[in-house]
């Protein structure tokens, strides 16, 4: 079994602008080496042995909304350290479209060809955009959307706060409905949106939820509606910790009505199987 995190913030505590956001109290270091050794080091009650094979690493959003960094420099620290560890960490770009499509496209090309990118991430409330607005969605969003898919890698969208409703998410996921989108946080950040996740997935073959902030509950809702074929592991390290939700999926093998009695195959799939296939460069799950 292979666990893969889908979705971990990293930074450089170096970097003077991040030591600027600690002291405002935005963000706070969390370096590549540190993620790696939680990745290796379970938290007590889970099997010593056990590690998180691999994870998909980012900048912090705050990172993102620096006006004088341009896409390089936002993501230089998770390129550098993705480098200098290959087989633990795989890169994601964080894309703010209101600093240049066509550049940021560019870059994505660069950075999922030949520094160990594989995959994009939008955040509309971090970079304070409407996702369902007609001119956003067909001059800035679909295009990275298109780009990511002909490279053929996942596109991560925040979910789980105002601005961030996954209903308002389904004319891009409608126009590009040949590329992989999934919505992070099931729905479920500030406030729950869960049900809207499910039901636009429901409606929309290329979405995959991604089980970060969703206690046990909403998880056997999306997985009774959707099958474990359509949900990948993430937690949101570093402001939450990989293992309490690793836990959380095992849950699921519970007996009813604690769990739902899922087979330890279909865990590995949500654990680490899905996420797999979906950063192979295949594009899809299956």
């Amino acid at each position: 079994m292979v666990i893969i995190d889908g979705h971990v913030h990293i930074s450089d505590a170096a970097d003077p602008s991040i030591q600027e956001f600690a002291r405002l109290g935005l963000v706070r270091p969390f370096s590549a080496e540190a993620l790696i050794h939680h990745m290796d080091h379970p938290t007590p009650g889970i099997k010593s042995g056990e590690k998180v094979e691999r994870a998909l690493v980012m900048p912090f959003p705050v990172v993102t909304n620096v006006p004088s960094w341009d896409f390089r420099r936002q993501h230089q620290y998770v390129a550098r350290v993705v480098k200098k560890y290959p087989s633990r960490l795989m890169g994601c770009m964080m894309i703010n479209p209101l600093q240049g499509v066509e550049e940021a496209c560019t870059v994505l090309r660069d950075l999922v060809r030949n520094h160990g990118f594989r995959a994009v991430k939008l955040h509309p409330k971090a970079h304070n955009y409407r996702p369902d607005n007609p001119t956003m969605t067909k001059e800035l969003l679909v295009p990275i959307v298109e780009a990511a898919r002909k490279l053929k890698v996942p596109v991560l969208i925040h979910t789980g706060d105002p601005l961030c409703e996954p209903s308002r998410i389904v004319p891009l996921i409608e126009a590009c409905s040949d590329a992989t989108i999934i919505l992070c946080h099931l729905g479920i950040q500030n406030v729950t949106y869960s049900s809207d996740a499910v039901h636009v997935a429901r409606k929309n073959e290329n979405v995959v939820l991604e089980t970060g902030w969703s206690p046990g509950a909403r998880l056997k809702e999306a997985v009774n509606a959707l099958g474990p074929e359509r949900l990948v592991f993430a937690s949101d390290c570093p402001v939450n910790d990989m293992w309490s939700w690793i836990t959380t999926v095992r849950s699921l093998a519970l007996k009813a009505p604690l769990g739902i009695d899922l087979s330890r195959k279909n865990i590995d799939k949500i654990l680490g199987d899905n996420f797999a296939k979906l950063v192979s460069r295949s594009g899809r799950i299956g």
